[in-house]
């Protein structure tokens, strides 16, 4: 092909007419030709290739016994070209080759890598879930003594022991949650529900959550929220509230002193597609090493970046983004942002605030976040308002030709008796009209200025001042309605630090949520068996059940189970899964086939494990429903009303 339209191409043509006698092969070739041939022939090429440059070595052989010269030269000059060409392409297939061959080798070890990743992250999924159910049985009889000790009579130093004690054992189970949930995030095995959302709502909820953790504190935790009422979206309210839960307990355990901001801000409130704006500020002693390999590898770093960690996952989870913004002794600010789609007005609810226009409010305190929050709130109900940050600078202002319709005065920094000093010097003076005041407090200070004031017509309103509180005591200061600090102490007296709600599956796999029944009746009358290994939960659970006046039936083992459902008259079994001889779910399958028994018993599973596979292997193997531990008070008074309304109903259709 090298020859086509060359004069060489007559040459060659010629060359093919001479005699085979006359081949390479004869006596006349040269010992050189010979050693020509036989390397041609040793060279891996293809066979046309080879073909052909035998036929034109040949040709040049034959111009050069005939003394063609000129063709000879300029046949040997593209022999050598053709040579180099062929030794290039040779060496380039050759390093093709060996390229395939490397890239082939290096995808084979990066599927090692990979599987070796993925075995190890299973394994370490694996070790994580036994170490929180193994974590959770222990628990389960601290929590459960704790609860009946907080109802037995306790002094108040007692009293504030017992919650330490709990505060300290929901931490620990908010850590194996936030745990449970990072496996379950990484395994891809998680879901998010569509509800509809009141945000304002949810955010105060949230901080009222931390007054058990705020009344003991030195820092201010101020939560702010927009002043008019936003509209509805859908979105997963469980899982947003577990991401603020986890940036404010960081921030609580980063903050000595200073302030703590919740803030919400909604971005596009007019669209049909929103974005919320959470951002938890605080002036704590941050961490400049918080960054992207710190919140991926959260186990390494402590609770704090565990729960950032879960919290970032879940925003992103959730379409939306986290930021962190830290540095050493400046504070940190975290900022998540969440797309939300917005929901349809529900029908007959009314969050509109009254205003209260032609008043005005004189607000003191030492905290600029703070008074600016009051003043943008009034502000948007029509109330003017004035500020001043010392207490003594009440009297000048009120004595002043000013006529305030009510003070507002923030019990930051100042003791209980010399605000209610304060108090008694505003109600001496002759003034035509004593304006009322709100005293914004500590949670702890309630009991105290309650008592130091009670025949006063001061309002005490407790921080985090929350919106509606606010606009509660302003309605009832404005109409003179005598103070009543009930609710909030009711509140106070309640609060237990945030437990979070187990995790989301498809409804018709799992069971019904026993928080559905918590205000429902519990027939004291059931026969209950109690299927627990374990003697301290044996005690917890018998001496819960004892205080609604229930007796229960206890077992060590799944086999004693059966046996003695068995035998009849059993209403109820609190199921342990795990338990020697035989477990519960291999105990419950035998039950269900135990056709001489006259009625079923319901069966409810006591499972240190919470995840949703768990909860569907329950249901499969025939329990009827299944009580996470550790176990507390309301969560089992809603499994025993579970299981009596499920038996009357059992009992009528049978009958």
């Amino acid at each position: 092909m090298i020859l086509a339209g060359c004069p060489l191409a007559h040459a060659q043509e010629q060359a093919t007419s001479i005699s085979d006698s006359e081949s390479r092969s004869t006596p006349n070739g040269s010992h050189f030709e010979t050693i020509y041939f036989e390397f041609i022939d040793s060279v891996p090429m293809p066979e046309g290739i080879r073909n052909h440059i035998v036929a034109f070595s040949e040709t040049l052989i034959l111009l050069e016994q005939r003394g063609d010269y000129y063709y000879f030269y300029l046949g040997c000059a593209l022999s050598v070209i053709s040579l180099l060409l062929l030794l290039y392409l040779m060496i380039y297939q050759r390093r093709a080759k060996i390229s395939v061959e490397n890239l082939a080798s290096a995808e084979q070890k990066l599927e090692q890598y990979k599987k070796k990743l993925k075995d190890a992250r299973d394994y370490q999924n694996t070790t994580l879930k036994s170490l929180g159910q193994d974590l959770r049985t222990p628990l389960n009889s601290i929590v459960g003594v704790i609860q009946l000790l907080k109802d037995s009579p306790l002094n108040t130093y007692q009293q504030h022991c017992m919650a330490m004690a709990d505060v300290s054992c929901r931490t620990t189970l908010t850590l194996i949650d936030d745990i449970q949930d990072l496996t379950q995030l990484h395994e891809g095995k998680f879901a998010l529900s569509e509800e509809v959302m009141d945000l304002s709502r949810l955010t105060e909820e949230v901080a009222q959550m931390f007054q058990p953790e705020y009344q003991n504190s030195a820092v201010d935790f101020i939560c702010d929220i927009p002043s008019e009422p936003l509209p509805f979206y859908m979105g997963d309210p469980s899982r947003i509230q577990q991401i603020l839960i986890n940036l404010l307990s960081r921030a609580f355990q980063n903050t000595d002193q200073g302030e703590i901001v919740l803030k919400l801000e909604i971005d596009g409130a007019e669209n049909a597609q929103s974005f919320a704006h959470f951002t938890v500020t605080d002036t704590g002693y941050g961490n400049c090493e918080v960054g992207a390999v710190e919140l991926d590898n959260p186990l390494a770093h402590g609770h704090s970046i565990l729960g950032l960690s879960v919290s970032k996952l879940l925003s992103e989870a959730m379409s939306g983004s986290m930021d962190v913004m830290s540095h050493t002794e400046e504070g940190t600010q975290i900022e998540i942002l969440l797309p939300l789609n917005r929901a349809a007005h529900p029908a007959g609810l009314n969050r509109e605030f009254t205003e209260f226009p032609h008043r005005k409010a004189l607000i003191v305190s030492q905290q600029p976040t703070l008074s600016d929050l009051i003043e943008r709130h009034l502000a948007s109900w029509s109330v003017e308002s004035e500020q001043v940050s010392a207490i003594r600078e009440i009297n000048e202002f009120i004595g002043s030709d000013q006529c305030y319709s009510v003070i507002i005065l923030d019990s930051k920094n100042e003791k209980t008796a010399t605000i209610t000093r304060q108090i008694r010097k505003i109600r001496e003076q002759t003034l035509p009209l004593i304006p009322p005041i709100i005293v914004i407090t500590e949670p702890s200070n309630l009991y105290a200025l309650d008592d130091a004031d009670k025949h006063e017509l001061s309002y005490l309103c407790p921080k985090p001042l929350l919106i509606n509180d606010l606009h509660k005591c302003l309605s009832d200061a404005f109409t003179l309605k005598s103070p009543d600090i009930s609710s909030h102490l009711k509140i106070l007296q309640n609060s237990n630090f945030p437990v979070r709600k187990r995790s989301n599956i498809t409804p018709d796999a799992g069971f019904d949520r026993l928080e559905n029944y918590a205000d429902s009746e519990v027939d004291t009358r059931m026969k209950i068996l109690l299927a627990e290994d374990n003697l301290v939960n044996q005690k917890v659970t018998a001496l819960l059940l004892k205080k609604m006046q229930l007796e229960i039936e206890i077992v060590s083992n799944g086999r004693d189970a059966v046996s003695r459902v068995e035998e009849g008259d059993i209403d109820l079994v609190l199921m342990d899964m795990k338990m020697p001889d035989l477990d519960g779910i291999q105990a419950t399958r035998r039950i269900r086939q135990l056709e001489a028994l006259t009625k079923q018993p319901t069966i409810i599973a006591l499972t240190a494990s919470t995840s949703p596979e768990d909860e569907i292997s329950c249901k499969q193997a025939g329990m009827d429903n299944f009580l996470a531990k550790p176990i507390q008070y309301e969560k089992m008074k809603a499994a025993l009303a579970f299981a009596s309304i499920r038996n009357k109903r059992n009992s009528s259709l049978a009958a």
